[in-house]
């Protein structure tokens, strides 16, 4: 009896093919896996914006505030607030009816929007295991996201500024930019817009984190994904992060 074998042009055959089929899945599998995390920061901003819009209507109009200018009293501001990513808890969690830097949970809280609402699943920041919540800090961790502050600027920091630290002070809002997506090495929870050279380049925002997009959140509650250049570019009268020239 003769045992048929493959030949090794065969074998050779079989393996191109293989290869030839991983090299058409593969990309289509990871473009998929992309998309999916894009989706779920997408779903993360519009969550958090929605907290916005129940904490202003908790507190006069009023949006929550970065860590910036939150603890600031009188005369810069009239008022001290947890900053926005502490403010919001509450809203975030229809059994909890505050929210206080000193609770006892607030250690496991953190951690859990640390690695959740307020982490892009493309942020590659990460907080470290033994990592602590210490109320006594501003800047807690990293911030996947961040707040556009000039909402916190008024006439007290430079008579150019408009106030609009109300929600229903905002003209457009569905083209003025409230939270986006913040560079990994900033360690902050806003984005310094006024500092920002007119080409964009020192920006802290995380412009290609998603390929050549980065994800914003507008007043309105609608996020959408973007190239960075169609939002800031003012030698071409585009800045969107700007309430005072929002389109």
């Amino acid at each position: 009896m003769v045992r048929k074998a493959f030949t090794l042009i065969e074998l050779l055959v079989v393996i191109s093919i293989i290869a030839l089929l991983l090299s058409i899945l593969v990309p289509s599998l990871a473009a998929a896996r992309n998309l999916a995390r894009q989706v779920k920061c997408l779903a993360n901003l519009r969550a958090i914006s929605i907290s916005v819009v129940l904490y202003a209507e908790d507190n006069n109009g009023y949006l929550p505030r970065s860590s910036m200018t939150a603890l600031m009293g009188p005369p810069m501001e009239p008022f001290k607030v947890l900053p926005w990513g502490e403010a919001l808890v509450q809203y975030q969690d229809s059994s909890r009816r505050s929210f206080s830097r000193h609770d006892p949970d607030a250690d496991v809280i953190f951690k859990g929007l640390f690695d959740g609402l307020y982490r892009c699943p493309n942020d590659i920041a990460k907080i470290t295991e033994n990592w602590k919540y210490d109320p006594s800090e501003l800047y807690l961790g990293h911030w996947s996201y961040g707040k556009n502050v000039l909402f916190e600027y008024n006439s007290n920091w430079d008579p150019k500024y408009g106030d609009y630290s109300r929600l229903d002070s905002i003209r457009k809002t569905a083209s003025t930019i409230l939270f986006g997506e913040i560079d990994a090495n900033q360690m902050s929870d806003h984005f310094m817009v006024d500092e920002w050279l007119d080409d964009g380049s020192n920006a802290s925002v995380a412009k290609t984190r998603h390929t050549r997009t980065s994800n914003y959140i507008f007043c309105d509650t609608h996020a959408v994904p973007a190239e960075f250049k169609s939002q800031f570019d003012p030698p071409n009268k585009i800045n969107n992060f700007d309430p005072n020239v929002a389109p």
